[in-house]
């Protein structure tokens, strides 16, 4: 977010404080898509449910996340080049 003009300032402190940042930063700003945004989101409920509830993930979803991920990694270099 520094090469972007974001500052230390900017950072957030907690996982939800970051997705927020993101979110308003650079999804808000149409730098980058909503569904980015979104699946970032999914990404964080998953994580939640799986460190705090107990639950398991189940295959197809951690499919779809790892596909997500490869979208938002290459989304995340191409504004980084």
């Amino acid at each position: 977010m520094v090469k972007l003009g974001r500052t230390e300032a900017d950072f957030a402190k907690t996982h939800r404080g970051l997705i927020n940042a993101f979110s308003e930063h650079l999804v808000k700003d149409g730098t980058l898509s909503r569904d980015l945004g979104r699946s970032l989101k999914r990404a964080e409920e998953m994580r939640l449910l799986a460190d705090y509830d107990g639950d398991s993930v189940g295959t197809a979803d951690a499919v779809t996340m790892v596909s997500d991920a490869k979208i938002f990694i290459s989304a995340i270099e191409k504004l980084t080049i």
